[in-house]
């Protein structure tokens, strides 16, 4: 069944949200073994269906995708696909979890002619593929509470000392005072260096949130939905797990699959 694409809706960073059926979907972990898998398949489409040339063509245009992510590790999946009759590419921690003929949303940019996965939604498994589950505010705030917590362990720790051990010249409470100066110039300037540095990850995830119709894109937390996270507090809990499979793999092979509907169900998440 060849998918139709459904340009949605587009932002100035050239995202754009299509809509498709996937098809010819290959996954495999690098970008080099997932070229010899895709270069088996057609060639051999190729000798059975006489197609040669339709099918070097095809290939063609999927080895020009794999370039485009040339990442390879053992942490993640590199995918690609037709969707909507165009080549699709991406990386995803947990790519195998996508399934020929599954219907989905994917938030993409064109590069070198092919389209480049940044999110992908799969309504009827429930599941969202994104390389970063935070949207630019629940970032900063999230980096922000890390530093506070910090903050008061550390104040804590500098208050046994100043009480066991003694702050020489010192009072006690100046010695307090000193370590807060202290603590908070540390720990403030860490969670200022933070949101700076991971607005290169959070701002492109809040447009992607955006463009796939959730409300307030920018508060979005999916941390806690992850598939894995998911299926061992099922376990913990003698509750049948939504996904048994998830079991199979540590949780940082499949660190970028959520779950939005459990998300959704808990009211953390809502469609706008």
């Amino acid at each position: 069944m060849k998918a139709t694409k459904n340009e949605l809706a587009t932002t100035e960073s050239g995202m754009v949200l299509i809509e498709g059926v996937l098809e010819e979907l290959h996954v495999d972990v690098g970008s080099q073994n997932l070229l010899e898998q895709v270069d088996r398949h057609y060639r051999g489409s190729a000798t059975a269906l006489g197609a040669a040339a339709a099918a070097s063509d095809l290939y063609a245009q999927f080895a020009s995708a794999a370039s485009v992510a040339m990442y390879d590790g053992e942490d993640v999946q590199n995918f690609i696909c037709l969707l909507g009759g165009q080549v699709m590419c991406g990386q995803f921690a947990g790519a195998q979890w996508l399934k020929n003929g599954q219907r989905v949303k994917a938030v993409v940019s064109r590069r070198d002619g092919v389209l480049l996965a940044h999110a992908v939604i799969a309504p009827s498994a429930g599941l969202l593929w994104t390389s970063h589950p935070w949207g630019s505010k629940a970032e900063t705030l999230a980096n922000w509470r890390i530093a506070f917590w910090c903050f008061s362990f550390g104040m804590f720790c500098a208050a046994l000392c100043a009480g066991f051990i003694g702050t020489n010249a010192w009072t006690f409470w100046e010695g307090i005072a000193w370590s807060a100066i202290g603590l908070a110039t540390i720990c403030g300037g860490v969670a200022i260096w933070a949101n700076r540095d991971m607005r290169a990850l959070a701002d492109p995830a809040t447009e992607a949130f955006r463009l796939l119709g959730f409300a307030d894109a920018e508060r979005i937390n999916l941390n806690a939905y992850r598939i894995g996270t998911l299926a061992l507090r099922a376990l913990s809990r003698g509750q049948d797990s939504f996904l048994p499979e998830a079991l199979d793999q540590s949780g940082y092979q499949k660190r970028d699959v959520y779950s939005y509907k459990h998300a959704e169900r808990d009211g953390k998440i809502a469609f706008a």
